[in-house]
């Protein structure tokens, strides 16, 4: 699986929050058997950033932080 990766930093206390995406490949496709591990200090995301808005609480004080990419 390709991934998006990326990091944004808490609005409340400023500190980073670590962010990644799997994007979802056809059956089809020659990387379908390859595995991605996602470090433990990275919020595994369920929505596409650049599709929509997402939402995730920083670790530290729970505040609500807005992830939003660009589509290019």
């Amino acid at each position: 699986m390709a991934k998006i990766e990326g990091s944004i930093y808490c609005e409340k206390c400023n500190s980073e929050i670590k962010w990644c995406y799997l994007v979802r490949q056809h059956l089809g496709s020659a990387r379908i058997l390859e595995v991605d591990t996602i470090p433990d200090d990275f919020i595994l995301l369920s929505s596409n950033p650049t599709q929509k808005e997402v939402k995730v609480r920083c670790k530290k004080c729970d505040s609500l932080n807005k992830i939003r990419l660009l589509k290019e």
